[in-house]
């Protein structure tokens, strides 16, 4: 079985969060993982040759077994029960068998009865052959994306890859750093929301599409709670709200930019935040005012 539901990103958007929200939910089963990056993983494999398939496969089959030690810290001792079997037998699964469709339909039969979902921004940026695959093997699955200001998601993103996954003060990095970080097509790609919705959209209708802005899990993350639950059909859940509105409450610091890179980033990203103003409004309307804000210092 295939997921009932999907959250594509964006990355530093508050996926961490909806995941975290919806795998306590009793009526919904996410993977013991969040981010099984199966479709994008793919896309990029097809596109490489001889040994960077290689060096690849290696470098990600690296990446997944420190994501499964660091999963294995936070969990409780290791028992026999029922449960620690499924999952032991699951991560087995994740980590040994061969990538591929029916691989990546097992990862989910022990969401079975359930509303089955899976997270991983980085489905945000996937081309439109990859995403027409998505729509082939699960057509009726109902898509969630998160959108943060882009100029704030594109500094989140650099100031994790850039200090804490170096383990580095963000006053050891210079801003030279940090603009080639800007200018990285990817980084710049997955701040495209305009381009994630339209291929999107081209496969999932309205009905199937929820878009989510940032600023609602931080300010009303119940109230966002209560939607999604309704948006994949489920029931409202009274002890996850209660435990979303207290870990909401001590995670909600977008942090703060220095001038010459927030302008840096408001000129990369303005014609963007313009235009997803036009078409949304609301919290955008804030991005474009920040964003005018930004500029007009630096005037």
């Amino acid at each position: 079985m295939f997921p009932n539901f999907l959250c594509i990103g964006a990355q530093r958007s508050g996926t961490s969060w909806l995941h975290t929200n919806l795998s306590r939910h009793p009526e919904i089963w996410m993977p013991p993982i969040k981010e099984i990056h199966y479709f994008d993983e793919r896309e990029t494999y097809n596109y490489l040759t001889g040994f960077q398939r290689i060096a690849y496969v290696y470098r990600r089959q690296q990446k997944r077994w420190h994501q499964v030690l660091k999963h294995k810290r936070n969990q409780p001792k290791f028992n026999l029960s029922d449960i620690e079997l499924k999952r032991f037998l699951w991560k087995t699964n994740y980590l040994l068998n061969i990538r591929n469709d029916q691989w990546y339909e097992s990862l989910f039969h022990m969401g079975a009865g359930k509303k089955i979902g899976e997270v991983t921004p980085e489905y945000s940026i996937l081309n439109e052959d990859s995403v027409s695959h998505v729509h082939q093997l699960m057509p009726n699955a109902k898509i969630i994306f998160m959108m943060r200001n882009p100029i704030q998601r594109a500094w989140s993103h650099s100031v994790k890859k850039l200090v804490r996954d170096r383990g580095k003060k963000i006053e050891s990095v210079t801003e030279a750093e940090f603009i080639n970080h800007f200018e990285n097509s990817k980084s710049q790609l997955k701040s495209n929301y305009l381009r994630t919705i339209k291929i999107w959209k081209k496969y999932y209708p309205e009905e199937q599409f929820m878009t989510i802005f940032y600023e609602e899990v931080t300010d009303s993350p119940q109230e966002l709670l209560i939607r999604i639950f309704d948006f994949i059909e489920v029931s409202v859940c009274d002890k996850c709200l209660k435990k979303a509105f207290k870990k909401t409450k001590t995670s909600a610091n977008p942090g703060y930019i220095p001038s010459n890179l927030a302008n840096h980033l408001a000129h990369i990203y303005y014609e963007q935040i313009e235009q997803l103003d036009k078409n949304f409004g609301g919290y955008t309307s804030t991005w474009l005012k920040d964003a005018n804000q930004i500029l007009s210092k630096s005037a």
